[in-house]
């Protein structure tokens, strides 16, 4: 017989009929992290239909609180024969409750194209919503230097590639940071995505060409949260961020919006004041919990500053759909507190006082054991932006995570030679150029050394 689902109950506009045997349907309906998930049985006869009426409830509701979530890596179209438009888009938005959607224009490397350029606006997309924008940006990519993101582009990057054999642009020329440049000229978010070592994330960062790099991708958070905390321990103000490298097109690919990053706009929301809060770092990513976090009485993204040691009090509490083991107190990458998820694996809240006699960023994060509400993902995470403590005006800096990145900077510029494709030496030395213009920065970092981190 067939089974049929109401369009609220899935990613499809009007009826779903689905062929079942006679007997017992087991359902699970979700909608993002703020509803408390389904899980019902339902009986079917070979001779009649079944109906049940399913109303989802609120477990969270951030909007009302000024927070809006939003995946920042998303591509509508790729690798598949089968295309879906921008309104389809709008309908998985809906469904898995996502408020922004940066889709990633790309280039596909069986062909020279550039999948779903044609949807560029350089603004939200026209099917966009007031509570759901989707907005057609960039990924930028090479696989010697690394995929980056350009969020809130006014005018598309070109060349949206470089390096690829067989296509225009067969060179690994100029680098990835002319293009970053070009896109933080118009006011750009520029992101490295699911980052890895060698790259040239280090460079970028180091330059102010790139804000930040995906903690929350398509692997395991450790590495990027390791990569993450190095860079803000040589006192760069990285904001988290998550994306999830869904292809919409595809059916059982990695859920879009299954780790996504929330951000704090205030009483208005539009796609700039989403793109400011995020480059500000008023943020926490996730892949379940919901988290609130202050120091202070200062949510993530803020600064405070002291003459000398100064005791902060810090206070946080998590929401979760799925189970949470511990929340942790994370100071310049260290764990200083821990509060066990025991009593209730689904609420924990804490408050407590620190002493800081340094420069230091905190942040709080949650761990928890895999589950499959949370289905891109080998355990259940979250983290938020850091508060930045300032005292006596000394930046954070790590003599160890500043010597870290000039190896691996080394390492990349043995990657190219050993990998490299350039029309002429002049084109790999101008970019070693700006990659010890980089080292420079980081030498200069590790001489700041606090000795503390």
């Amino acid at each position: 017989m067939l089974f049929s689902t109401a369009p609220s109950l899935g990613r499809a506009a009007g009826r779903i009929d689905v062929a079942v045997p006679a007997g017992e349907v087991v359902l699970e309906i979700i909608k993002g992290l703020e509803y408390q998930p389904v899980l019902l049985t339902l009986p079917v006869a070979a001779d009649r239909p079944s109906r049940a009426t399913v109303r989802l409830e609120r477990s969270a509701h951030l909007k009302a609180e000024g927070w809006y979530s939003g995946d920042v890596h998303v591509h509508a179209n790729l690798f598949a024969q089968t295309l879906i438009t921008p309104r389809d888009v709008l309908l998985v938005a809906q469904a898995e409750d996502l408020n922004v959607v940066n889709l990633l224009p790309c280039n596909d490397p069986r062909t020279t194209t550039i999948t779903d350029r044609q949807y560029f606006t350089g603004r939200p997309d026209a099917i966009s919503t007031p509570d759901r924008i989707l907005y057609f940006n960039e990924e930028m990519r090479n696989d010697i230097y690394g995929h980056v993101g350009f969020l809130n582009l006014k005018t598309f990057v070109e060349p949206a590639y470089f390096g690829w054999p067989n296509s225009p642009f067969p060179h690994d020329h100029p680098g990835n940071f002319p293009q970053a440049a070009a896109a933080k000229a118009q006011g750009a978010a520029v992101v490295y995505v699911h980052p890895a070592l060698p790259s040239e994330f280090p460079v970028d960062v180091a330059l102010g060409l790139a804000d930040t790099i995906d903690v929350m991708s398509q692997n395991a958070e450790d590495l990027p949260t390791e990569y993450w905390y190095r860079l803000l321990n040589c006192g760069f103000r990285c904001p988290v961020s998550a994306g999830t490298d869904s292809f919409l097109n595809i059916p059982l690919h990695i859920i879009a919006g299954a780790g996504r990053v929330y951000v704090q706009t205030g009483d208005t929301f539009d796609y700039q004041r989403w793109i400011d809060g995020f480059q500000a770092g008023r943020s926490f990513a996730t892949n379940g919990p919901l988290l609130r976090f202050t120091v202070n009485g200062q949510g993530p993204g803020a600064d405070i500053r002291s003459d000398g040691s100064i005791e902060v009090e810090v206070s946080g509490q998590a929401r979760s759909i799925v189970p949470m083991e511990a929340l942790e107190l994370i100071v310049n990458g260290r764990a200083v507190r821990r509060w066990a998820a025991d009593q209730d694996p689904r609420t924990v809240s804490f408050s407590d006082k620190i002493t800081l006699d340094h420069s230091s960023w905190v942040a709080l994060r949650v761990r928890g054991a895999g589950h499959r509400l949370a289905p891109n993902d080998r355990e259940v995470y979250a983290h938020t932006s850091p508060v930045y403590v300032s005292v006596a005006n000394r930046r954070v800096a790590s003599r160890a995570d500043a010597e870290f990145f000039i190896e691996q900077i080394d390492v990349l510029i043995a990657k190219m030679d050993s990998r490299g494709n350039f029309e002429h030496p002049g084109q790999r030395d101008g970019i070693v150029a700006r990659f010890r213009e980089a080292q420079e920065i980081y030498r200069r970092i590790a001489e700041d050394d606090q000795s503390r981190l």
